[in-house]
């Protein structure tokens, strides 16, 4: 049987998305499950709601970090085994990856190490406001992928050119 190219690049993609959205996926469903736990420790004292913050928030962490990593091989897929694809939405989609990437990795991951490692070193509401801000902003970051998708890189909004799609305005 002979291996199309193609295919164990379709078959090397499904891998990598199917492994990446247990992460995000996880992420989003612990970041508000660790604020109303946070808040159940602020508002009652009970040191079991501390003790279930600190063990729970350690596999978001983890989750956090698997999901950029894996996000980030992702990326480097739709050049390497889509190029044409890559090619021709690339002035479309590119910046929109970028600006995960960045918020990802700078808004979330400061965020997270207040929420890791500012226990005791911070504030009750510093920890609070930045674990409440983190996880919010880890829940919103699934939303605008539709709205992205529809939004400035609708038809209306792309001229091509040679084979390149470019946008033409950044606002609907």
């Amino acid at each position: 049987m002979m291996l199309d190219p193609v295919l164990l690049s379709r078959l090397q993609f499904a891998f990598t998305v199917s492994f990446h959205i247990v992460f995000p996926a996880m992420s989003i469903g612990l970041a508000a499950f660790l604020v109303l736990v946070e808040y159940l420790y602020l508002k009652t004292g009970d040191e079991l709601y501390e003790r279930i913050y600190k063990f729970w928030s350690l596999i978001f962490a983890l989750g956090f970090g698997m999901g950029v990593v894996s996000g980030l091989v992702m990326s480097f897929e739709f050049g390497t085994n889509f190029s044409r694809f890559a090619q021709a939405v690339g002035p479309v989609i590119g910046p929109i990856i970028g600006l995960e990437v960045m918020s990802a990795f700078f808004l979330e991951a400061g965020f997270l190490g207040i929420m890791l490692f500012g226990w005791g070193r911070v504030g009750r509401k510093l920890h609070f406001a930045a674990s409440d801000t983190g996880t919010h902003h880890e829940q919103s970051g699934c939303r605008p992928w539709p709205s992205r998708l529809g939004g400035p890189t609708s038809p209306s909004n792309l001229r091509g050119n040679a084979g390149h799609n470019q946008m033409e305005k950044f606002e609907r």
